[in-house]
């Protein structure tokens, strides 16, 4: 990373001032950001409502774009693990995944996989709260 990339990084806020202000707005039609988070070069989430299996459900954390510093080597399965403990109200949606032993990662921690006619490549985990909880994130 260039001396200018990480300038512009260390202006970026960290994952969970974005969701703390996110939540404490309340604005169910969305906030997004690049964010900071360990173990990740990149990471752009938004916080939304969406409609997941004819359900509305708010809030969910939109995992738009995820670039591991290390690929397998557990940085999602820390921040999985974290949210679903600091966070336990937020729905997680892993959009448009593009990487195929990701997606089988998604599934084999409890991730559903959603219609692709509808969402694509994405997966979706009910937040930590919801009655119908998955384990999640397990490996």
């Amino acid at each position: 990373m260039n001396a200018e990339t990480e300038s512009q990084r260390l202006d970026l806020p960290s994952l969970d001032a974005f969701i703390l202000k996110a939540l404490d707005r309340g604005n169910p039609f969305g906030s997004n950001s690049w964010v900071t988070e360990a173990g990740f070069d990149a990471l752009y989430v938004r916080i939304s409502s969406r409609f997941v299996n004819s359900e509305h459900l708010w809030p969910i954390l939109d995992l738009a774009n995820i670039t591991a510093d290390n690929p397998g080597g557990g940085a999602f399965t820390a921040l999985c693990a974290r949210l679903r403990k600091e966070w336990p109200q937020l729905h997680l949606f892993v959009e448009s995944v593009l990487n195929d032993r990701f997606a089988s990662y998604l599934e084999r921690t409890g991730f559903v996989k959603l219609n692709p006619n509808i969402y694509g490549r994405s997966f979706f985990l009910p937040s930590a709260k919801s009655s119908e909880v998955r384990s999640g994130c397990n490996t």
